[in-house]
């Protein structure tokens, strides 16, 4: 069995529509892609997704990431001072460690 088989669906066909999300995506081909890469990243990073394909058969679809801005940015130390650590920390269950071992 190759990397394109499935025990449960058989042969994988990895050109199939169904691989896009919308019939209307944009599709460039691979040497459109490069001579143009910062253009259709700045367009996927707005809201419009494309795909690139290879001799034809699409290959990747590039779409934005959903990055936090502003405050849903998450920070190291944001529980600051609303939880407390007691000091026996790192001793709680000792007894029952050394019991167990």
């Amino acid at each position: 069995m190759d990397d394109r088989t499935s025990p449960e669906i058989g042969p994988l066909d990895y050109t199939r529509a169904e691989l896009v999300d919308t019939p209307a995506m944009k599709t460039v081909n691979f040497r459109e892609a490069r001579a143009n890469l910062s253009k259709l990243v700045d367009e996927a990073a707005h809201g419009e997704p494309f795909v690139i394909a290879k001799d034809g058969k699409p290959m990747v679809k590039v779409t934005a990431l959903a990055t936090p801005v502003g405050t849903e940015i998450k920070r190291l130390g944001f529980m600051l001072g609303q939880i407390s650590v007691p000091d026996d920390f790192n001793r709680m269950g000792e007894g029952d460690i050394e019991r167990t071992f």
